[in-house]
């Protein structure tokens, strides 16, 4: 135990010098605090609600901490063969990993400690010192939940040796178990409701407490709904609410949870036992192993253009061979085949019948809502090193040296990127009206078309935007750095814009402090918050879709041309006006 306290003491030391766990910590702080500041209950919002909504918040974003901290505690240093000089002091591999555990859990501990406390200042203010306790149990339910999720990331990080593999592994489990995305949903409750009922669909209940016992087991077998589940019942006691399930299937639920991190961390102290860690070193960069499919897709391509070739036939080289390499990069193969898994789920689920089996709801709004997010990620991730990664690689100066200017390269970068994309996005479409037409018996095609041709704009707009970013930036975590805030600025859900910037536009033209009501309305507002409001492109994009929506009568708003004109100026000076900075940007960079 005092060789894993060493090795946790040295481990604990380099990992506050690591600048991507502080702005993981930083990211945690900036993305729930604000939500929690602006809070203004009103009457009908009680204590209960208040600590579980924050509770929904923290279970999400504090996985972006836990996977900063754990995610190449292993692997990175078998990756730079550090390893061995560990394994070289005295310490046993499985020292090595108790010590790599407690490490990176203190810090996991320490940021949800004061950000939970800051959270608890700010709910006192609110409530009262009676939501302390009931606060605090929730609290020290995220603690367990802080401490579960590090043991999965610690033991996927010592079962691959790869941390990009640790990370797909980390994310490929929450996708699976998070309501959010409805994979648990989709394969798991039509097998349970066959079993029980000898049909694929569940029976209809009004809420979870009215429906069957093999229902609520179902639930609790979710280890995230089962933890979920135990905090709603603990916070439950402690505001005298009744508790929607009863304590058996509660205490089952979060025995899974556990359970599901203690298996994990088994498998993986088993994994990096067993791994020969003889011939563990750095390997091949990046760029060497880019640079054969490099030449192979220019060199070899029997239509290379020559210097006398026109600037079209430049650019389709380029475009066709950073396709080729971009198909070949597991992790745009990786993100692309999880779009495809994951949104098919989530269409199935978010197409709601009642009871008599009507259809409820709006077939655009769902679209709208089953691919926003999921665009965003495939975009980011077909995108954000198209061009740095070949900087970091070396491979851009080899790319330059054959026939074609810069300008030729980013057109080509961003037409094969925005295709891989669009690609994606139209067989995912093409799938969504198979099953309009299997669940509805209609194809609703005048919805289909709006929510389709939406989703697509925000595809090609996304992509470019980051495929711009790629070009300006000079390294690939930079990139994805100034990605992922740039979508904190502008998120109105759990973003800036919402937490911050909003409630400033309402300090200036009302003198308080808060988001204006029209935020929450179909109706855009008075002037000044409508351009104002506007100039947020995930705000434009969307009122783009309620022009659309209420062009074909689906919806009706006070959307007026002039306003649709300028969304649409505002979300084409997003993207182009980020790919012309980038571009600026690459052509004055020296690559030598």
């Amino acid at each position: 135990m005092s060789r894993a306290r060493t090795i946790a003491r040295n481990d604990f030391r380099r990992v506050l010098r690591d600048r991507l766990v502080w702005g993981a910590v930083l990211l945690l702080g900036v993305m729930f605090l604000p939500s929690v500041g602006a809070v203004s209950p009103g009457p009908s919002t009680t204590l209960w609600e208040h600590v579980i909504s924050m509770m929904a918040d923290l279970i999400s974003f504090s996985l972006v901490v836990v996977a900063a901290v754990g995610y190449n505690s292993i692997t990175g240093e078998r990756t730079e063969g550090s390893i061995r000089l560990v394994l070289g002091l005295s310490g046993t591999r499985r020292d090595v990993l108790l010590g790599k555990f407690l490490s990176r859990l203190s810090v996991v501990v320490i940021a949800l400690g004061v950000v939970l406390s800051v959270a608890s200042i700010q709910t006192v203010r609110a409530f009262g010192m009676r939501s302390l306790v009931p606060f605090w149990v929730m609290g020290g339910w995220m603690f367990i939940y802080g401490i579960v999720w590090t043991a999965i990331t610690i033991g996927y990080s010592a079962a691959f040796s790869s941390q990009y593999r640790t990370l797909g592994a980390l994310i490929a489990t929450y996708a699976l178990f998070t309501p959010v995305l409805a994979f648990w949903g989709t394969f798991i409750h039509p097998l349970f409701a066959f079993a029980f009922t000898g049909s694929f669909s569940l029976p209809y209940f009004e809420t979870l407490a009215d429906a069957p016992a093999w229902i609520q087991l179902m639930f609790r077998l979710n280890p995230l709904r089962g933890f979920a589940g135990m905090v709603q019942w603990s916070v439950s006691m402690m505001t005298a609410r009744t508790p929607v399930i009863g304590l058996g299937f509660n205490l089952l639920g979060i025995i899974v949870f556990i359970a599901l991190g203690a298996i994990v961390l088994l498998l993986g102290v088993r994994r990096f036992e067993r791994a020969d860690l003889g011939d563990e070193k750095s390997g091949p960069s990046w760029s060497t192993r880019m640079l054969p499919s490099v030449q192979a897709t220019t060199v070899d391509d029997s239509n290379l253009p020559l210097t006398s070739a026109n600037n079209q036939s430049r650019v389709e080289t380029i475009v066709r061979g950073d396709l080729n390499r971009a198909l070949k990069n597991w992790v745009v193969q990786g993100v692309v085949i999880l779009f495809l898994l994951i949104i098919i789920p989530v269409i199935w689920q978010s197409i709601d019948l009642s009871r008599e089996g009507a259809f409820i709801g709006t077939l655009s709004s769902r679209i709208e809502h089953a691919f926003f997010l999921p665009i965003l990620v495939l975009g980011t991730a077909v995108g954000y090193q198209s061009v740095v990664g070949e900087r970091d690689s070396s491979t851009i100066r080899y790319l330059l040296g054959l026939p074609g200017t810069r300008r030729e390269l980013m057109s080509g970068k961003v037409i094969a990127r925005v295709g891989i994309v669009v690609a994606a996005i139209v067989a995912v479409l093409f799938l969504t009206e198979v099953i309009v037409l299997l669940r509805l018996d209609a194809p609703y095609l005048n919805s289909f078309l709006i929510g389709a041709g939406w989703v697509l704009l925000v595809g090609v707009i996304w992509t470019t935007f980051v495929v711009g970013v790629s070009a300006a930036v000079s390294s690939r975590y930079r990139a994805l750095a100034v990605v992922l805030g740039v979508y904190l600025l502008f998120s109105t859900n759990n973003g800036l814009w919402g937490a911050v910037v909003r409630p400033l536009i309402g300090l200036a033209f009302t003198g308080r402090f808060a988001t204006p009501q029209w935020a929450y309305t179909p109706k855009v507002g008075p002037v000044w918050f409508q351009y104002l409001d506007g100039i947020n492109p995930i705000i434009a994009l969307r009122r783009v879709l309620d022009a659309l929506r209420t062009v074909n009568g689906s919806v009706s708003s006070n959307m007026t041309p002039s306003l649709v004109l300028y969304s649409l100026l505002v979300i084409f000076a997003f993207a182009g006006g980020t790919l012309y900075v980038g571009y600026r940007c690459f052509e004055g960079t020296d690559l030598g």
